[in-house]
């Protein structure tokens, strides 16, 4: 009888989670039709969606979506739950506009560093876009500058902090991308450096260590060592929040944000 018992348990229990699973893809279908029903209609053109994740502890939906002709380009679009309820929260327009804010610094970046530099930025504007044809940089600097954010993250693999003269040099290059900057009329910006052990990556590609991390950010296993070893050979890091960047006015102040940092911990 008691084994009888155990098998009806197991057949229900088998039943209910076949309807669980079931009622869970409708829902993910349904999400996934209202995720590519949105950005259609918000940028006029198709996207794939690559991922799908429900967040029990706020019941909402996180996708990881593409644009059709692009698919390397991602970006997480979010819904539902307390905090999105039948909104949608998606990440493509800024993906995109800062991208084109990299492409922008970088030829301005390359004619005031006289070393080698890797970057990447992101940006905001409170400017209304047309997210049907998103803007240039240029355009949304020239509409509305005083409106705009910019965050510039630099990737340095050269000593550039010694002897005294070099880094006075390097810091007079950073004090005039700051003034440069400070010029645009910007509402607010960043800038973050960080600089890596030259020895140790004076025979490594950094590009493409840099590409297939996305900057230290994710694992990669086509490298031979995982992003946090890479990460853990930064020796120096400078800062300039947003209010350092309309304060700073001297070689000395901006010295004074360039610590010396330990990441040897994160080496397995």
């Amino acid at each position: 009888m008691k084994k009888r018992i155990k098998i009806i348990g197991i057949i229900l229990l088998s039943v209910l989670l076949l309807i669980s699973l079931g009622c869970k893809d409708k829902e993910v279908k349904k999400v996934k039709k209202k995720a590519r029903k949105y950005l259609r209609e918000t940028y006029d053109k198709e996207f794939v969606i690559k991922e799908v994740r429900y967040i029990e502890a706020n019941k909402s939906w996180e996708l990881t979506c593409a644009p059709q002709d692009d698919k390397n380009i991602e970006f997480k679009l979010r819904t539902g739950g307390g905090i999105w309820g039948q909104n949608v929260n998606d990440g493509y327009a800024n993906e995109i506009l800062s991208e084109r804010c990299t492409q922008y610094y970088k030829p301005i970046l390359k004619d005031i560093f006289d070393v080698k530099i890797y970057l990447w930025s992101n940006m905001d504007t409170d400017l209304k876009v047309d997210y049907k044809n998103l803007p240039s940089f240029k355009e949304i600097i020239t509409s509305g500058s005083d409106s705009t954010y910019v965050n510039i993250f630099i990737y340095i693999f050269e000593n550039v902090v010694s002897p005294p003269e070099r880094k006075r040099e390097f810091l007079k290059n950073v004090m005039e991308l700051l003034e440069y900057m400070r010029g645009q009329n910007l509402k607010w910006g960043q800038i973050t450096i960080r600089i890596y052990e030259e020895e140790f990556y004076e025979d490594k590609d950094i590009e493409y260590i840099l590409e297939e991390t996305n900057f230290f950010h994710k694992g990669s296993r086509k490298l031979e060592y995982n992003a946090m070893e890479y990460e853990s050979y930064r020796t120096y890091g400078l800062g300039i929040n947003d209010d350092e960047f309309f304060e700073i006015e001297t070689i000395e102040e901006l010295e004074k944000e360039l610590k010396k940092t330990s990441k040897e911990f994160l080496r397995e």
